[in-house]
This record gives C-alpha cells, sequence and structure tokens, in this order.
C-alpha cells in the first residue's frame, strides 16, 4: 500500500483482522491522522466457517474481504488444516476481485460459501455485514440490504431490457408480418393437442432470433426452421404429456432448440451436453431432442 505521508508508516494486518501501527518517533499531529486511517483495517476475515467429516479430519474456511486502493473489493477464502494426514494440502479457490458495490459483495460472498462449504450453510448475515463494515460502513450497509438491491436492480434491468425488446419488435412488426403473409393463422392439432397456427409459430421464432441477434433471418431459414421440421413430426401422449421432436441447435451462444408447440428458440447452458430448458409456452426441452406438453 502507499501512503501519502511524509513519514514512514508501517501497516500490518493481524490474523483477527486488527490493524497495528509503528507511530515511533512520528509527530502528534501525523499519528492523530495514522491512528484515525488505522480505524478502518484495508483486509479482514469476515466469515469463519469449521467442518469436518465422519473419518475425523477437519478444516477451517475464513472469508476475507480486502479493500485495496483503487477503491475496490477483493474477496478471498484460504482453507487451513486442523485435522489432516501429512500429505494433504488446503485447498485453493480463486479470489473475486474488482467488487466495488455492498451488493456486489454480497452475492459474490453467497457464491463463494457455496463453493467452499456447500449449498445449505447458514451465516448471521448482521454479523457478516458488521466485519464488512469495518472497512467501509457504507459498503456494510449495502451488503446487509443486498438481497432487496440486487433485486432492485434485477427488476431494473428486466424493464430496461423489455423497453428495447418492445422498442425493437415494433421496428420489426412490419417486416415480420411481410415475412409471413400467406401462412394460415389456424391452430393445428397433433393428435389431441393442438398447437399454435404456422403463421404465429414463425412469428414467434423471428422475434426470439430478433431478440437474440438483433437481426432477422431470411424467410427460407424461419421456414425450414419451423415448418419443413412438422414433416418429421409424429406425437405421442405418456400420461398426460404429448411428446414431440423438437429441431435442436448448437452454436457459440448456447445448446437449445426450436420448440415444435409454438416456435420458440430456446436456449440452456452455452454448449452444455446434457440439459433440460422450459419454454415460454410451458413445455419442457430434453437433450434427448424432445419436447414435452402437459394436456389440458
Amino acid at each position: 500500500m502507499h501512503c501519502h505521508f511524509r513519514v514512514e508508516v508501517n501497516h500490518v494486518v493481524g490474523r483477527s483482522g486488527d490493524s497495528k501501527l509503528a507511530t515511533d518517533g512520528v509527530s502528534s499531529q501525523h499519528r492523530r491522522i495514522i491512528v484515525e486511517f488505522g480505524k478502518h483495517p484495508l483486509k479482514k476475515v469476515i466469515f469463519e466457517y469449521v467442518d469436518g467429516n465422519m473419518a475425523g479430519y477437519e478444516w477451517r474456511w475464513e472469508v476475507s474481504l480486502e479493500r485495496l486502493d483503487s477503491g475496490s473489493f477483493t474477496l478471498s477464502a484460504e482453507q487451513t488444516l486442523i485435522e489432516a494426514d501429512d500429505f494433504d494440502e488446503p485447498l485453493e479457490v480463486n479470489p473475486v476481485s474488482g467488487l466495488v458495490l455492498g451488493e456486489d459483495i454480497f452475492e459474490a460472498f453467497q457464491g463463494l460459501v457455496s463453493e467452499i462449504c456447500g449449498d445449505g450453510v447458514d451465516f448471521d448475515l448482521e454479523d457478516v455485514a458488521k466485519n464488512v463494515a469495518a472497512l467501509d460502513s457504507a459498503t456494510g450497509r449495502r451488503f446487509l440490504h443486498g438481497e432487496e438491491l440486487l433485486e432492485q436492480r434485477a427488476f431494473r434491468e428486466r424493464k430496461t431490457e423489455q423497453i428495447e425488446t418492445e422498442a425493437r419488435l415494433s421496428r420489426f412488426k412490419s417486416k415480420i408480418e411481410e415475412l409471413t403473409s400467406g401462412l394460415s393463422d389456424e391452430a393445428e392439432k397433433l393428435g389431441t393437442t393442438e398447437i399454435r397456427s404456422p403463421k404465429e409459430r414463425v412469428q414467434t421464432y423471428l422475434k426470439s432470433r430478433l431478440m437474440r441477434f438483433e437481426e432477422l433471418p431470411s424467410k427460407e431459414t424461419a421456414f425450414t426452421e419451423v415448418l419443413a421440421w412438422d414433416e418429421n413430426v409424429s406425437p405421442s401422449i405418456q400420461d398426460g404429456w404429448t411428446i414431440l421432436k423438437y429441431r435442436q441447435t448448437s452454436d457459440i451462444h448456447g445448446t437449445g432448440g426450436i420448440c415444435p408447440y409454438c416456435g420458440f428458440e430456446v436456449r440452456a447452458k452455452p454448449l452444455a451436453s446434457r440439459w433440460n430448458a422450459n419454454c415460454q409456452c410451458g413445455a419442457n426441452l430434453d437433450y434427448l431432442g424432445q419436447a414435452h406438453l402437459k394436456n389440458e
């Protein structure tokens, strides 16, 4: 750390997170400034967790938060082996850097604790927030209300995305109508299951592509992806579910497929080999290439 004082300052952060400052030979004015600065340690353990297993091994995790000169924070975790074999070594996890707001630290903290301690580990949020506040009081307050603040942020992002999507769809509305002109707008039946009309399915596909890539595919591509697949579709009914094969897709944007019931292009995890994804129409698409829709 670089301190802009005309005196040499030795700043030590102990294991408990307390700060110690060497002030021998420092003037009373400078000592006052240094002591006030030392009230806020640069690094502090904000959470400890001791665990073990049936074999008698035991270990402790310490999660620390460090405040950098830039004003950002780094979250890290260190494991200490309490009871272990001589050849055992502590596990290492990657630190999370570049954190600025308390809610970002809260989100990173939840993820890190889940990674090192497993899901369902309880922690006293107020105690952890107090430890964060020792580094910066405002950040500690935002950490304490992290879940609420993250929900508010997600709501704003969804609202912004919705506005942008509606504006984009509005600009391309006439083009989508032009591409789907001549298609039937009558709902179809596959066995006892009613699916959306060819026109609606193709329009849904076009809109989903527009939202993802910000441009429309060609008419030929849309018809091939959505309607040509119908020729190979033969539904089956099992325990109140209609099951259809669907056209699977995979590219740099992720693994997924085109829902045969509504035409929406579903995306699951990026290039995942085994996955299930829910479509907006209620269908469930699995990695085996089957789309399941509950019969009403």
